[in-house]
């Protein structure tokens, strides 16, 4: 560890209904390799009905004098929102957002603050592993490190990530408007203003249920489409404003791909132009992915239809809501 003082950290946790995980979770909190004193905790729980408070009260009262603080909230809204709320009751200069579903490695917190700190990262991510409880003992016995590499990526999730509390101070806290991808439209706003994402390559242990009532593309892909077509795009048309540039860049991208892709149709030799023109958001699906063939897998299957998707629903709400507006003026115009 090359840090001479070790900085106080605020582990963030928004949470709801996730009493099957929490014996994993809070035991992960218990092992990290970090200084109790120097780490608050705080909990934002969105009215669980499973015990989950109720636990969480309990594990609270019994380890409050080991760590610095540990704050224990009740609030209703959607993931966004509880971030926000952790911000604002967060202390110290780093922000640890720890998914309430993520068991990590005892040397976790150390080694992205030492990440932060040696390389001048401002938010610091890792890798996931997506299974069952059955991993959780292998995460746990993890003491070291082995391996480490760091990249500078463009975007980061938010579901073990490690922030300096100057970037919320420069750019603001979370859109709460976005129920499904908050994480991209602020990783982009941290880009664009010039910080520094790094993704270190340790994995921690996402134990996913499959219990949200956002649909997602591997559960129901109908259901996720017409999610993306009827409710985020409109989300999107709301925000347009103030999205990051590069999400308005996306949305006019994928608007036009159906065009390029007739022209291909009618002249295959602008193909090529096609292939050039899609060739960016290919590069970014491998470049997050294991694989070239899972990343051109998850292009194909998730990025092209999921992005249609949200920039054509933005187009209908513009069509709509411009039908409406000639309705409105057509009406008045006859009344009088």
């Amino acid at each position: 560890m090359t840090i001479r003082t070790l900085p106080l950290i605020t582990i963030a946790m928004p949470i709801k209904n996730r009493v099957w995980a929490l014996p994993y979770v809070l035991k992960s909190i218990e092992l990290q390799d970090y200084p109790k004193k120097n780490i608050k905790i705080v909990f934002v729980d969105n009215i669980s009905t499973d015990g989950t408070y109720e636990k969480l009260k309990e594990w609270a009262q019994e380890n409050k004098d080991y760590y610095y603080a540990i704050t224990l909230l009740r609030a209703e809204g959607n993931i966004p929102r509880l971030r926000n709320i952790c911000l604002e009751n967060a202390e110290g200069e780093y922000v640890l957002f720890w998914d309430s579903d993520i068991v990590a490695p005892s040397f976790a917190i150390k080694l992205l603050l030492n990440t932060a700190e040696s390389l001048g990262g401002d938010v610091i991510t890792v890798n996931y592993i997506y299974a069952d409880e059955d991993l959780v003992q292998n995460v746990l016995e993890k003491t070291t490190p082995e391996n480490v590499r760091v990249e500078r990526v463009l975007g980061s999730g938010t579901g073990f990530t490690l922030i300096r509390r100057k970037v919320f101070e420069s750019i603001g806290g979370f859109n709460e408007l976005f129920v499904v991808g908050e994480d991209t439209e602020f990783s982009w706003r941290v880009v664009e203003r010039g910080f520094k994402i790094l993704r270190v390559n340790i994995e921690v242990l996402h134990l996913k249920h499959r219990d949200t009532f956002i649909p997602r593309a591997g559960q129901n892909f109908k259901k996720w489409i017409i999610f993306n077509f009827k409710y985020r795009s409109k989300v999107y048309l709301v925000s347009y404003k103030t999205l990051p540039k590069a999400l308005k860049f996306r949305v006019v991208c994928w608007l036009l791909l159906p065009i390029m892709m007739l022209f291909t149709f009618l002249q295959p030799m602008i193909g090529l132009i096609t292939l050039l023109y899609i060739a960016p958001a290919i590069w970014l699906n491998i470049r997050s992915s294991k694989s070239i063939y899972q990343g051109l897998k998850s292009f194909a299957s998730f990025s092209v239809p999921t992005g249609l998707a949200i920039s054509y629903g933005l187009l209908f709400h513009i069509l709509i809501n411009s039908v409406r507006r000639l309705w409105n003026i057509s009406r008045r115009f006859l009344l009088l």
